[in-house]
């Protein structure tokens, strides 16, 4: 599970996109089956909302600013490339046109490279990330993964499973 500047190793992307949506939707099921009642289960629900807004907050947060910035830049190259085009320009214009636009380049790769790498530098709770990954996918990812991952997977799985089993027992 490496990311490179010229090959990105999508694999942990799809991971957290597939936990993101599988939660979202266990939630969306469970939540109108669970008995109004039933403190513990609510309990465990909320406990397996905190992992999946935990892992979601710590992703979007940096992003953020980096989103801003680039929107700043992106918006200040249209303005520049309009002014060209009404012919009221000259090569001052197009000069600093040409350093917003090698700004926004820079700041856009700075942003790509970040999101390359993020989910593999993100402490994401194994357990949550491959529950429900096919069998063979997580047996791949995790003979793929450094000794330190399959360790933590082993150490942590289980009670992150009956975690999830005591949140979305009405789902069963």
């Amino acid at each position: 599970m490496t990311a490179t500047p010229d090959r990105a190793d999508l694999s942990m992307t799809y991971l957290m996109h597939h936990a993101l949506r599988r939660d979202l939707a266990a939630f969306a099921r469970a939540v109108p089956r669970t008995p109004v009642a039933e403190l513990d289960t609510w309990r465990a629900l909320l406990r397996r909302w905190d992992v999946l807004t935990g892992v979601l907050r710590q992703t979007l947060r940096p992003m953020e600013a980096e989103h801003d910035e680039i929107d700043r830049l992106l918006s200040s190259c249209g303005a520049g490339l309009r002014k060209l085009v009404t012919g009221h320009a000259g090569a001052d214009h197009r000069a600093a046109l040409a350093v917003r636009l090698c700004a926004a380049r820079e700041s856009l790769g700075r942003h790509l490279a970040h999101e390359d790498l993020e989910p593999l530098q993100l402490p994401v709770p194994l357990p949550w990330a491959l529950h429900q990954v096919p069998e063979d996918v997580r047996r791949d990812l995790l003979r793929a993964a450094r000794p330190a991952q399959r360790t933590i997977w082993r150490l942590t799985h289980r009670r992150f499973e009956r975690l999830d089993r005591r949140a979305f027992r009405h789902l069963a």
